[in-house]
């Protein structure tokens, strides 16, 4: 409606730092989620370091894309940030991550330091592969109106279901949460991504 004293003014915002324009320099949230994360890892860096004797495996918010946890790691330099895309990229599995952090802690044990930080995506599980397919044949077998793991499992292949069963229970159970309403995806910010892999 013309001559109407109602003025709408559009402020983009997002944490995950995904916004890409030449007329946006920043948007309202991602910084903001940056430097919060980054002082409270920083304090986990200083105690593990004070008391040498810790690792923290710290899960740090934003699903896609791994930008909140790069930003993070530049600005506190852990002793390891794991990028999803990083990950996706060198195509590896659940055990070669793992296997990649037992030797960065080994190395360190190794030289007399038995303490860290490790940065991890909220959204790693998605960027690896094996387990991509797992929640994608997880949310398939949701859509064909099974709701439970008992239901489910029996509609996986063979390689997916070995998966999920290799998997603590928690995981197991966090896995099978409800899909997210919004993008019919799994609810990754309620999977404890830092207790499987620590």
């Amino acid at each position: 409606k013309r001559g109407a004293k109602t003025r709408v003014v559009g402020v983009p915002a997002t944490i995950d730092g995904d916004l890409y324009s030449n007329a946006v320099e920043a948007s309202i949230g991602f910084d903001t989620a940056c430097r919060v994360y980054s002082s409270l890892v920083g304090n986990l860096a200083t105690d593990a370091a004070s008391a040498r004797k810790y690792f923290y495996f710290v899960r740090i918010m934003g699903r896609s894309p791994s930008h909140i946890t790069l930003e993070c790691a530049n600005l506190t330099q852990p002793n390891m940030a794991l990028i999803g895309e990083e990950l996706e990229a060198r195509r590896m599995t659940l055990a070669e991550i793992v296997a990649e952090i037992a030797d960065m802690v080994a190395e360190r044990a190794a030289n007399g330091k038995h303490y860290g930080v490790v940065l991890i995506p909220e959204g790693l599980l998605e960027y690896v592969p094996q387990v991509n397919a797992l929640l994608k044949e997880i949310a398939a077998a949701r859509r064909l109106g099974a709701s439970t793991q008992d239901k489910i499992t029996p509609m996986l292949t063979p390689y997916s279901a070995a998966l999920l069963e290799s998997m603590p229970g928690f995981i197991q159970e966090q896995l099978m949460l409800e899909q997210q309403a919004s993008d019919d995806k799994a609810q990754l910010s309620q999977i404890e991504t830092e207790r499987l892999l620590a």
